[in-house]
């Protein structure tokens, strides 16, 4: 008898197509209302360091012989070796190794964060004399932004000690929720949503040197229930780059700065922590003071303005439940590669820290240096001086050959010789004596 055939393959193949394209829609939609709610994709530089002013101006900063230049931009673009040019005053250009960060977007559909090119020229510069940057967007929002330049003079001394940064001092919300620090959702165009937001402030208390740098991270954010219990499945507590502040000058620095960052309205309650690091002239974390700083949110009792009531119709703005369902994760855009610029190779590595290097090693340079070539061997003559031609490793081969040459001989030793015990004859027969 034949084995009937399962009932879910005849019915597989009619309803493949109903579930695969509202499953297809489902997963693809998150990506291509990113791409399609990215804003505007045109190229716009927002920060660089140096500054961008004119060398003879007041505001013009002296950039160290082996300082890094980082710039920030926003819009859709890679740089490759032939959009940056990175020249002296008379026009040589600087090999140079251009790595970009691009910063976690907290928010889908909301502000996207300014991605970085840190530019670490593969050579000390020259001491107070001129130098050009210039950076060559294919698409660009406005015109000032073609050929964008940034020229500066470098001074005689190298880049100054980020010893003593005391990392992140404070988080807060960025202002009053009724007056701009929270957005609510965007949902006008059901193919482009942006949840509801809220403008958080991360504030520290930056070196007194214009060519540091400073990364912020969110390490993690946990919600919790009314009553105080993390909700363990929506702990997101992977460390993420979220923002990078440039420096500031000696006077600024009397100050604290801040990076203003969007983050979700939901979950709630819920605590984000943050720390800020100091970065070199490569990029490298130099130290975070060892400080992180939290923030609790909370869902807000009062709408907007205070004091008003919803059912009586006087509320401007009302702050929606925070629905577990109305958050995203974090967006991550897809890395840009290394550039190597002038010549240079795009996969030169960064050179590790002092402090980073197992006490045995040496200083990083000595890492990075090549092992010196094998010495010569000695001149003359003499067998102590050449390589035997013949020797256990070149004569094992013939030692099965051996052994059987060695058990045939010994047969042929133990056989009786013809003639002097027994005879043959054809066909095997044996007779005794020697003559038949």
């Amino acid at each position: 008898m034949s084995r009937p055939r399962p009932l879910a393959r005849p019915l597989a193949r009619p309803l493949a197509l109903p579930l695969a394209l509202p499953l297809a829609l489902l997963l693809g939609a998150p990506r291509a209302h990113a791409q399609a709610c990215g804003g505007d994709p045109r190229v716009a530089f927002t920060w660089t360091q140096p500054p961008r002013f004119p060398i003879e101006a007041d505001e013009s900063v002296r950039w160290p012989v082996d300082g890094g230049l980082r710039f920030a931009y926003r819009g859709d673009w890679c740089p490759s070796a032939e959009q940056v040019r990175f020249t002296d005053a008379d026009g040589v250009e600087i090999p140079a190794l251009l790595t970009l960060l691009a910063p976690a977007q907290l928010v889908q559909n909301g502000p996207a964060p300014e991605v970085i090119g840190l530019l670490k020229p593969l050579m000390t510069l020259a001491e107070r004399a001129d130098h050009t940057l210039r950076l060559s967007p294919p698409d660009v929002r406005l015109r000032e932004y073609d050929d964008y330049e940034v020229t500066f003079k470098t001074r005689k001394d190298p880049m100054g000690s980020l010893e003593g940064f005391g990392g992140v001092g404070a988080v807060e919300v960025d202002g009053d929720l009724c007056g701009g620090a929270f957005v609510d959702i965007d949902a006008e165009d059901f193919s482009c949503v942006t949840p509801a937001h809220l403008q958080l402030k991360v504030s520290f208390r930056p070196l007194p040197l214009p060519e540091a740098t400073y990364a912020v991270y969110r390490t993690r954010s946990v919600p919790r229930d009314e009553a105080g219990a993390v909700r363990e499945r929506e702990v997101d507590d992977t460390e993420r780059l979220v923002g990078v502040v440039p420096g500031v000058t000696a006077e600024r620095a009397a100050r604290s700065i801040s990076l203003s960052l969007p983050v979700l309205y939901a979950p709630l309650p819920r605590e984000d922590c943050f720390r800020v690091a100091v970065l070199d002239e490569w990029g490298r974390e130099r130290g975070d003071g060892g400080a992180e700083a939290c923030v609790e949110l909370r869902q807000p009792t009062e709408h907007c303005p205070p004091g008003c009531v919803p059912e009586a119709g006087n509320c401007v703005l009302i702050f929606p439940p925070a629905e577990p369902s109305a958050y995203n994760q974090p967006l991550t855009a897809p890395p840009c590669a290394h550039v190597g610029v002038h010549g240079a190779d795009p996969r030169t590595p960064i050179p590790p820290l002092a402090e980073d290097l197992p006490p045995d090693l040496g200083p990083p340079e000595e890492d990075m240096a090549p092992p010196p070539p094998p010495p010569p061997p000695p001149a003359g003559e003499g067998c102590a001086q050449r390589p035997a031609p013949w020797g256990p490793k070149t004569l094992w081969p013939l030692w099965p050959l051996w052994t059987l040459w060695g058990l045939w001989r010994l047969c042929a030793r133990r056989r009786p010789r013809a003639g002097a015990g027994e005879g043959r004859v054809a066909g095997g027969a044996r007779v005794a004596g020697g003559a038949p």
